[in-house]
């Protein structure tokens, strides 16, 4: 996962009841309320079944809809995933998610990540993970 246009952050959301959509419009709002280096662009939304995904995926503002969280995580433009899925399913897509950073050197600066040249030495910078639980 890596930053494929300067100044945008692809946003891949997994699950859209309520806390996907919080979610989904927090990253359109956040622009208006911080000054931003990149702008989070709602690429895919992955939920349980094509129908959902791809209904919520358009109230949503999303650019794609998938029923496999596993073509989100391996989307190209998908920088950053936010996992609002059930609980019992945040362990194994953000450790498949992790998984697909190692492929690549870990950057702070993820649009380096695209060019060789700053790609040739491993980072010794983790891959940031963010998890609450609310129960």
């Amino acid at each position: 996962m890596t930053v494929a246009t300067p100044g945008r952050l692809g946003v891949g959301l997994v699950g859209s009841g309520f806390m996907g959509r919080a979610h989904a419009f927090a990253f359109g709002a956040v622009v208006q309320v911080f000054d931003l280096p990149l702008r989070p662009e709602l690429v895919v939304l992955a939920d349980r079944s094509d129908e959902i995904a791809t209904q919520a995926a358009r109230q949503l503002g999303f650019a794609k809809a998938v029923s496999d969280w596993r073509l989100l995580i391996n989307d190209p433009a998908v920088d950053v995933v936010a996992i609002t899925a059930p609980n019992a399913m945040h362990k194994p897509i953000a450790l498949a998610a992790l998984a697909t950073v190692s492929r690549a050197p870990a950057s702070i600066d993820t649009r380096l990540a695209r060019d060789p040249a700053t790609t040739t030495a491993p980072s010794t910078a983790p891959p940031k993970l963010q998890s609450s639980s609310r129960f």
